[in-house]
């Protein structure tokens, strides 16, 4: 009994097609930042890494979506056009490049003109961070990690954060208790139960980040392996397969012809 007990289970990459795509989910000022930058130095040295915020797909109708007793909410998952970003990452497991505004700071108003960046068809793997990235298409994220942080850490970083960026202290907080803090409680917090990872402190755990930028560069090594089988299988069933004569009474038929047409058929 202790023996079967005892037995780890064996860790299996990954079955994904590329680029391989990862969803990020933490409260704000977890560390995701910090941590999908460094699961992009792990890789860089074989695999070209996109980062995407889900910031980068905030409604810009949200900044207006309030009265003079409530907040604009940007920690509601309704803040978030889901259906865009959906539309992106599919585009991009397609192969497609895709065009998306480059700031990840909210929308305070819609700018037509607003400067945008490419993510090319060809990058191996594509990060989704954000507070509600799997919320909804789900399905899209091929593996799933979730940042754990404690929350006083989180509200400390994030007042440092704002002060420097020239909000009041009041206004900070009436923020965080009157949207972000019951939004965390209610929506973010709940994803972590669907997560495949959950990395506590973030990038501060080094296992961590070593763990998740492992466990995708094996996958995509898998990947590549399995791709290899099935060019040399096809190659020696293309050499088994014996040539077609052209038939004698087409005389302008050369020995290209029938490949040509059995690839229409």
């Amino acid at each position: 009994m202790y023996s079967s007990w005892n037995k780890r289970p064996q860790r299996k990459p990954v079955d994904v097609s590329r680029p391989l795509i990862l969803g990020v989910v933490g409260g704000s000022c977890s560390g995701k930042t910090r941590f999908c930058k460094d699961i992009q130095d792990y890789l860089e040295n074989k695999y070209s890494v996109a980062i995407l915020s889900q910031n980068q797909f905030y409604r810009p109708e949200i900044a207006h979506e309030h009265t003079d007793h409530t907040l604009p909410n940007y920690d509601h998952p309704d803040a978030f056009d889901y259906e865009r970003m959906g539309t992106v990452l599919r585009a991009l497991k397609a192969g497609e490049s895709i065009q998306i505004r480059k700031s990840d700071v909210a929308p305070v108003r819609p700018e037509p003109s607003e400067e945008s960046v490419t993510i090319p068809g060809n990058v191996d793997v594509v990060i989704v961070k954000g507070i509600l990235t799997w919320f909804k298409e789900e399905d899209l994220f091929d593996i799933k990690v979730f940042i754990s942080l404690d929350p006083d850490l989180r509200l400390s970083e994030r007042v440092l954060r704002d002060r420097n960026q020239g909000r009041r202290l009041d206004d900070i907080l009436d923020y965080y208790f009157a949207c972000a803090k019951l939004a965390y409680e209610k929506y973010t917090e709940p994803l972590s139960a669907s997560a495949n990872m959950i990395i506590p402190r973030g990038s501060e755990n080094r296992v961590g980040v070593e763990i998740v930028a492992s466990y995708i560069a094996e996958s995509l090594q898998t990947q590549e392996e399995r791709a290899r089988n099935g060019a040399v299988e096809d190659k020696k069933t293309k050499a088994a397969t014996p040539a077609t004569t052209p038939s004698p009474s087409s005389s302008s038929a050369t020995t290209a012809a029938p490949a040509i047409i059995d690839a229409k058929a």
